[in-house]
């Protein structure tokens, strides 16, 4: 199968994006920390491939039967959640600033995981009238 001019296009910017990246993470190794980096970087996989990808596989296979919108709202949590972990471990907090993560991440998560499951019950009801 061959690939559209536009697929290659995005192919270079992507890998010139990166590699500019990975360049200015070692030329400012004392301001990022490469050695930091290179282990959340491989942990983030080692924890992807052994325990996340596993578990959306079991839970899609055992939710096919409670309909989309509930799949849906799980996929939505789960993804919140991780992008939501950094800061509800307070990763990257400085006593000294008070500015730097200053915010109730944990209340604000719920809330927003509250909205999602608000949504999907709505859509489960929506659905049931509609079936009537």
């Amino acid at each position: 199968m061959t690939q559209s001019r536009g697929f290659w296009v995005a192919v270079v910017l992507g890998w010139s994006v990166m590699t500019f990246g990975v360049i200015g993470l070692f030329l400012e190794a004392e301001r990022t920390h490469p050695d930091q980096w290179v282990r959340w970087f491989v942990g983030a996989a080692l924890v992807h491939d052994l325990l996340v990808a596993p578990a959306v596989l079991l839970v899609g296979r055992f939710a096919g039967r409670w309909g989309s919108a509930v799949k849906n709202g799980l996929i939505a949590s789960a993804i919140l959640t991780l992008i939501a972990y950094p800061l509800l471990r307070g990763f990257g907090r400085n006593p000294s600033n008070e500015t730097i993560l200053p915010s109730n991440y944990a209340l604000n998560l719920a809330l927003v995981l509250g909205l999602v499951w608000a949504l999907v019950g709505a859509a489960l009801l929506l659905a049931r009238v509609r079936r009537r």
